[in-house]
This record gives structure tokens, C-alpha cells and sequence, in this order.
């Protein structure tokens, strides 16, 4: 993942070189930079930890449904952060949207109460044995919503561009993460 990351921060720097936009990184204040650059490097990270770690093919399918409360979080958020007002709907349609995921993801045993119940069982013993994936999964979800908002909300603030130096960032973290983490060989 660092060498996929790395390699597409030097290509769209490289764009933003040739296009005459790399400026553009130079006059974004530091905030934006600080704020969006960190959140978005703490979810592609947290992301490749959380896949990564995952010891089965279970547990990597319940790291992703974590990973997917990022729009339910990325909507809640948007109120305190962008003042919007939420519908008295919002509860219903997160609710729906997750059983949506659930369904996804685990299949007829979302909807047979005999099938999900030991399910839910399972899972609940792979997140007390080995919660790290999961907490990263949710790290994750949280990051990527909290960054949607901000980008939002400090638009106009600068001239863009930023995506290709968050990637490096990414690539470069995870690259001198590589010696530390040891990836579970799913099962």
C-alpha cells in the first residue's frame, strides 16, 4: 500500500507541476494543511492497518462494515461542523442505510434471527480477542468523515491541489510503518 500511495502522490504532484498548480500547496494556510492533511493520512492509514491486520476473511468483512459507517458519521458530523440541519428522517435513513450494509455484508444471516445471533456471538469473540483492526476500522470512519466536512467547510481557503501531497504523506508514513506492523496472513 506505502508504494501505491507514494507513487500516485509523485504522479499528481508531478500533474500539479506540469499544469502550473503546485503553487497553489504553498498558499494554503497551515490549518488546512495541519487539519486536512493529518485526518486524511489517519484514515488511509488507519484503512491499510485495519485490512491488513484483519487475521480472516470474517473479520476483514467486519473491518469493512465498520468502515462504512463513514457516511452516517460524515452526515451527523456535517451539523456541528457545517450547521446543517438534520431531517427527522436522518435516524431512520442511518438506520436503513446500515441494515443496508449489514445485509451486504453478511448475507441471508442478516435476516434469519437463528443465523445472526451466533454471527453476532463470533464477532463479538474476534473483537474481544483482537480488537486492533476493528478500533483502526473505526478510526477510519470517523477520519474520513471528520476530513469530508472540513474540506467542505474550508473551501475556497486555498487553491486545492492538496490531494497528491496527502497520498505522499500516506505513502511515507506507511512506508516507516512497514518495519513495526507485521500484516496477518488471513486464513
Amino acid at each position: 500500500m506505502a508504494a501505491t500511495y507514494l507513487l500516485a502522490g509523485i504522479v499528481g504532484g508531478a500533474v500539479l507541476m506540469v499544469t502550473g498548480r503546485g503553487g497553489a500547496i504553498r498558499r494554503q494556510p497551515r490549518r488546512v494543511l495541519l487539519g486536512q492533511g493529518g485526518l486524511f493520512v489517519v484514515y488511509l492509514v488507519a484503512f491499510s492497518l485495519a485490512v491488513g491486520l484483519s487475521r480472516d476473511a470474517s473479520q476483514l468483512v467486519e473491518v469493512g462494515l465498520i468502515n462504512y459507517l463513514w457516511p452516517a458519521l460524515t452526515i451527523a458530523f456535517s451539523r456541528p461542523l457545517l450547521g446543517q440541519h438534520l431531517r427527522p428522517t436522518f435516524g431512520v435513513a442511518v438506520i436503513v442505510s446500515l441494515a443496508g450494509v449489514l445485509v451486504a455484508g453478511l448475507g441471508p444471516d442478516a435476516v434469519d434471527p437463528e443465523r445472526l445471533i451466533p454471527r453476532l456471538g463470533d464477532f463479538a469473540g474476534r473483537l474481544a480477542a483482537d480488537p486492533g483492526p476493528y478500533l483502526l476500522s473505526l478510526v477510519n470512519a470517523v477520519a474520513w468523515a471528520l476530513y469530508s466536512n472540513l474540506a467542505r467547510r474550508q473551501r475556497g481557503e486555498g487553491d486545492g491541489g492538496l490531494v497528491p501531497l496527502f497520498l505522499l504523506a500516506s505513502g511515507l508514513v506507511l512506508a516507516a510503518l512497514t518495519g513495526f506492523v507485521d500484516p496477518a496472513t488471513p486464513r
